[in-house]
């Protein structure tokens, strides 16, 4: 139970960190920042955010760190494609935004592997 709780907080620090995000992103639009760079900034931003999300929630599961990474991915799809449905524009799938979901899997698989890799034994 304490794991379920754990991962629950995990997800709701990664959903403030993403409101946070869009916040910081949207002052530097203000600013006439290029929507090139604000866009890349967005992108990155968002990859350490999920690469950190999975090696914390793979720390405190007891199952491989690949399938962590999945279930991780899983749980951060759910919160952007809802994210999107909330959004004013509509949301529909393009080529562009598959390679992007594709790139958060292996961002956080990655993750997964590492974090439960260095995760303290418990002896």
């Amino acid at each position: 139970m304490k794991v379920l709780i754990s991962n629950h907080k995990t997800t709701i620090i990664y959903i403030i960190s993403i409101f946070l995000t869009a916040l910081f992103l949207s002052i530097l639009t203000t600013f006439n920042v290029s929507y090139n760079v604000v866009s890349i900034l967005s992108t990155l931003i968002n990859v350490i955010f999920v690469f950190i999300y999975a090696y914390l929630c793979s720390q405190k599961q007891n199952c491989k760190g690949y399938k962590s990474g999945v279930k991780s991915w899983l749980k951060i799809t759910l919160v952007l494609t809802v994210l999107n449905l909330i959004n004013i524009r509509l949301f529909s799938f393009h080529f562009r935004l598959i390679i992007y979901y594709l790139l958060l899997l292996i961002i956080s698989i990655s993750g997964g592997i590492l974090g439960k890799n260095n995760q303290k034994k418990l002896s």
